[in-house]
């Protein structure tokens, strides 16, 4: 599908995620920016970095507090209850007054009345700054949506109906919607009774190169999951449990798993006795996480739950080549479907309902 016509005008990315920071939504817009609209004027504000390299970055507006990339604060904050609670009433999220921080500094700095204006969730507080800009300023307005702000089900949620009116508010006000999967386009459209044709489909991508990867073999299975773990939307708790109970009931299988990213911290508790076959850590750089890979007989996908999106590992997990144990809680959903339309090698594991020995069957496999 072609872009809109109005990209010839100059385009202003507000996306607090942005390279050097590695996660899926850096990436995403990075690629885009590279991929579309490198040819053409525009500009990304977007939060500031510790010890950044200021190269190639003419376009580029860095605001805010410095973050150190490194650090593992803010996870490990997480730990504490009060804390939690307090991170919750924060309302529609955290990074709120960074944006408010970051509409200001362009109106009075860098606007131009015919600007394209760009939206990235997360954070989802973004989009406040694209709805200002619409509704008093009459700007073109895009939204790229990389996760949902209302989750039908979510649990100690205490803006839920504030959740909803926003992401309502959001969606029909902006002029297009940019997600990156069919499964996630049909969502909004059929919830929020939009238009199809004002919402784009454009996939994350996969920005490592897996022709140069070196793949290497041991006599331990390796299974790797490569993300984050979350509170409500991803935690990983039951796909745990699975290979726990696994593991207890059959001692033989001489396997292996690693945890790369962010982990949530009742996962992280939960394997605190089994540091000798579970081991958690995080890649900080493309030649790292191609480590990884290589290493690696089977990769993991933990469940999202009431997500209609594929999760967005799904693309680089594809273009590995190497196969996945897909966990979900229904049957067929976005992410079994993606990997069945890709014919990429998967097991789907329903959790409770699939049995655990057809879990062990598959892992024996790959044994030596």
């Amino acid at each position: 599908m072609k872009l809109p016509y109005f990209v010839l005008m100059r385009t202003v990315f507000f996306s607090f995620n942005f390279p050097p920071l590695r996660n899926p939504r850096a990436f995403r817009i990075e690629n885009l920016i590279r991929s579309r609209y490198s040819d053409q004027e525009y500009l990304v504000i977007t939060s500031r970095f510790a010890n950044e390299k200021n190269i190639n970055e003419k376009n580029i507006y860095r605001l805010g507090i410095s973050r150190n990339i490194q650090s593992l604060r803010r996870q490990q904050l997480k730990k504490y209850f009060l804390l939690r609670f307090l991170h919750r009433l924060i309302w529609p999220d955290d990074k709120i007054l960074y944006n408010i921080w970051s509409l200001i500094y362009y109106i009075l700095f860098l606007r131009k009345r015919d600007d394209h204006i760009y939206t990235v969730s997360n954070p989802f507080s973004s989009h406040f700054i694209g709805y200002f800009l619409k509704r008093f300023l009459k700007h073109v307005w895009t939204i790229d949506v990389g996760d949902l702000f209302y989750l039908p089900d979510q649990s100690a949620s205490y803006f839920k109906k504030c959740n909803l009116y926003f992401e309502r508010k959001v969606t029909s006000t902006c002029d297009h919607l940019l997600v990156n999967a069919d499964s996630m386009r049909a969502y909004f459209a059929d919830k929020y009774k939009l238009d199809r044709n004002k919402i784009q489909v454009i996939p994350n991508g996969n920005r490592l190169d897996f022709p140069k990867m070196n793949r290497s073999k041991s006599k331990t299975l390796q299974l790797t999951f490569i993300g984050n773990t979350y509170e409500s939307l991803r935690d990983g708790l039951a796909e745990i449990d699975i290979f726990l109970r696994l593991y207890n009931e059959h001692p033989e299988l001489n396997m292996n798993i690693q945890l790369l990213g962010m982990m949530y911290q009742p996962l992280l508790q939960k394997i605190n006795a089994c540091q000798t076959w579970i081991q958690t850590s995080v890649c900080n750089s493309d030649e790292k996480l191609l480590e990884a890979y290589a290493k690696t007989d089977i990769l993991l996908n933990f469940a999202n739950k009431n997500y209609p999106g594929i999760p967005s590992k799904l693309e680089e997990y594809i273009a590995s080549g190497i196969p996945v144990i897909h966990f979900c809680w229904q049957a067929n959903d976005p992410g079994s479907i993606f990997l069945k339309q890709s014919n990429h090698p998967f097991l789907e594991f329903v959790i409770g309902q699939t049995p655990v020995l057809e879990l062990k069957i598959y892992l024996d496999k790959f044994k030596d």
